[in-house]
């Protein structure tokens, strides 16, 4: 028997060797994620129990005369480039068909080549909507031709959603899909500009004859494509300009998120609105599950072409300012939920695998009953069912799936029924938000450019001697900073 003992002693100190080597506890700091350093790396994703989404929403593309006649559309993004290239996704709506074979054109019948389009691409957006009250600006010959453009870039990571080729497709969608997310993205417009839609336009009438058959494919798409987030681009019927949200529209988006739509990223007005976050009644997580962006403004456009420098709060000098809106969901990762459930799984052998092979197959039916007691409690997976009622309690989670009956209650419902977990079970929340205040400023040289609107930029302004920029933005960024979000419960 002396050699028995020597053997389990060599496999006791090999378990436990084991043991040690494999311990490892996941944490995840408590303070909130510094969108402005990018996205969580994959890295940092391995070692926290929760996987993060980064997503950016910007607001209306325009393409007025003086926009498309730039030599180099490029330096347009070039201040925001950094913060849409370190994200995951970045949204924008293009109001503007695609037609190569057409002439740029300006208000009232929009239309750009592909190289405009091209550098929103190239500047970090992979999300558009394509559907708005211009989308049939061209006639089907631009729906086309903006529909073949942007199936082209999805070889390139490119998303759209808006246009479909007939109107018996129901709503065209994107699924976006990034690590273990899956984003469910859909753009519908309740406005064309006296210009049919060829059935081509996930075209939604802004009354309720139509918006209740609208609740019911929303419900049905939520129930039927697997996502984490579900979120609807609206192109509103409201008035443009204006600030304010009418009540019947606010009644209408509560609807929409009754129907399963996580965020409702709302344009239309060409000037920014007000933001809302929500947490469910009843909810028991620590974050917002939902989000409702009623317009964020202009990301680009030529609409202020004369700023008002002595009345900074003109109306329509709104038009030349906007928000991105970054915003990190957070989950529960499948990965680190598997792993802290894995300690509750059966174990065919405690045994490590180097020594594995020298174990003679026959030990095990050469211990003596009598001898049992001697076994170590972690071996007790090798133990007769007969001696079953010696192994204690704790050790049970090690008991062969056949004795899982002995298994005590209070430890048998942590076993996962199939050990797999394809969704959390918890909604996705959003973790974080941060926005970023843009306008549309015209250098020296007549180029429309996007530039963030902080202090920072203001003072360059005052460097280079224009004063009068400097005064009227440091003024416009006060206005601006009075609208944002606010946190609600429903």
């Amino acid at each position: 028997m002396t050699k028995y003992k020597v053997f389990f002693t060599l496999l006791v100190t090999a378990f436990f060797l084991t043991l040690i080597a494999c311990s490892t506890t996941d944490e995840i700091s408590s303070s909130v994620t510094d969108l402005s350093s990018g996205t969580i790396s994959e890295t940092e994703q391995i070692d926290s129990p929760y996987s993060t989404l980064t997503l950016t929403f910007g607001g209306d593309l325009m393409a007025h005369t003086v926009n498309y006649r730039m030599k180099d559309y490029s330096i347009i993004y070039k201040d925001i480039e950094s913060i849409l290239q370190n994200d995951d996704f970045s949204f924008i709506n293009l109001e503007a068909p695609v037609h190569s074979g057409r002439p740029y054109e300006s208000y009232p019948t929009f239309n750009v080549q592909d190289e405009y389009a091209q550098a929103a691409i190239d500047a970090g957006f992979d999300v558009f909507s394509l559907a708005n009250n211009h989308s049939s600006d061209q006639g089907l010959e631009g729906l086309k031709e903006t529909l073949a453009f942007f199936e082209q870039k999805e070889q390139e990571g490119v998303y759209h959603s808006g246009l479909k080729h007939t109107d018996t497709e129901g709503l065209s969608y994107a699924l976006l899909e990034k690590r273990d997310w899956k984003v469910l993205f859909v753009a519908v417009t309740e406005i064309l500009n006296g210009l049919p839609d060829m059935g081509m336009v996930n075209f939604i009438k802004p009354y309720e004859k139509y918006r209740k058959p609208l609740l019911e494919q929303l419900r049905q798409m939520k129930e039927q494509i697997p996502c984490d987030i579900f979120i609807l681009s609206i192109h509103t019927g409201e008035p443009e300009y204006v600030h304010s949200t009418s009540q019947d529209q606010k009644d209408f988006y509560q609807k929409i998120l009754d129907a399963g739509v996580d965020v409702i990223w709302a344009n239309h007005p060409h000037v920014a609105k007000d933001w809302e976050l929500y947490t469910h009644a009843g909810s028991t997580q620590q974050y917002p599950q939902s989000l409702i962006m009623y317009a964020m403004g202009n990301t680009i456009s030529g609409q202020r072409s004369n700023p008002s420098f002595k009345a900074p709060d003109t109306p329509r000098d709104y038009t030349g300012d906007g928000y991105l809106l970054q915003v990190t969901f957070r989950k529960e990762s499948k990965a680190s939920t598997t792993e802290s459930e894995s300690d509750f799984v059966p174990q065919k052998s405690e045994i490590p695998p180097e020594l594995n092979s020298e174990i003679p197959p026959d030990v095990n039916s050469k211990v003596p009953p009598e001898h049992n007691s001697e076994i170590p409690p972690e071996y007790n997976s090798k133990v007769p069912p007969e001696h079953n009622s010696k192994v204690p309690p704790e050790y049970n989670s090690k008991v062969p799936p056949e004795h899982n009956s002995e298994i005590p209650p209070d430890v048998n419902s942590k076993v996962p029924p199939d050990f797999e977990l394809d969704l959390p079970t918890k909604k996705p929340e959003i973790l974080s938000t941060q926005e970023i205040l843009i306008t549309t400023y015209i250098d020296p040289q007549g180029n429309y450019i996007i530039k963030q609107l902080n202090e920072d930029f203001i003072q360059s302004l005052i460097d280079e001697n224009r004063t009068d920029w400097a005064t009227y933005l440091s003024e416009r960024k006060k206005l601006m900073e009075k609208i944002g979000g606010k946190e609600l419960s429903r």
